[in-house]
């Protein structure tokens, strides 16, 4: 009992119906619920009440439901504050002896964090290819050992081949002597020399 009490991460049992039946503080908390009681008494439709789209509840039902379980299931959910997060659940189904569910047994985490990281990442590379597309200037982005893994366009149309022409290519072997070694200090993060 002290473990389900304490644990740091969300524990809960819930009906196929929709209705939680048993929640730990965590989970309870990380809901904006004060306790679990609360939360208990709160919740009567999880799909309603706590699922921004009440189509991921049917589908992971339905994953469940096909295989038993289901492990890093990643949805968005709402708080009781409204506050929108993410979670990633671990779910399995406890069947009767005829092979119905009667409950469903789990553990939520809150990825919110891990979420925006992600989007925020994905919004700097959106942000960097428009850039890198679309420079007056001809770049190449090259792999450790000189190795070409792409050229925007203008580097394309400088050097009059095609990017599937270029990519793949090692130039160090075909470069002077000081762009060479212009390129090989550069690649091992070293600065220029004077």
């Amino acid at each position: 009992r002290s473990f389900y009490d304490n644990a740091p991460i969300g524990i809960f049992t819930s009906s196929p119906a929709g209705n939680y039946l048993k929640v730990n503080p965590f989970l309870a908390h990380m809901y904006d619920h004060p306790n679990p009681e609360e939360m208990l008494r709160h919740i009567k439709d999880i799909e309603r009440q706590t699922y921004v789209d009440p189509d991921d509840r049917r589908r992971m039902l339905e994953q469940v439901a096909a295989s038993g379980a289901l492990t890093g299931y990643e949805l968005r959910r709402r708080t009781r504050s409204g506050r929108i997060i993410w979670v990633s659940l671990y779910v399995r189904a406890v069947r009767d002896a005829a092979g119905a569910t009667t409950r469903l047994e789990g553990f939520c985490t809150d990825i919110t964090t891990r979420k925006k990281a992600e989007e925020a990442l994905a919004d700097q590379e959106r942000t960097l290819r428009v850039i890198f597309d679309n420079s007056p200037l001809g770049l190449v982005a090259f792999a450790p050992d000189g190795t070409m893994l792409k050229c925007n366009p203008r580097f394309q149309e400088i050097v009059g081949a095609t990017a599937a022409e270029l990519t793949g290519t090692n130039v160090l072997a075909d470069m002077p002597e000081f762009a060479r070694t212009a390129l090989v200090t550069a690649l091992a993060g070293q600065p220029a020399p004077a």
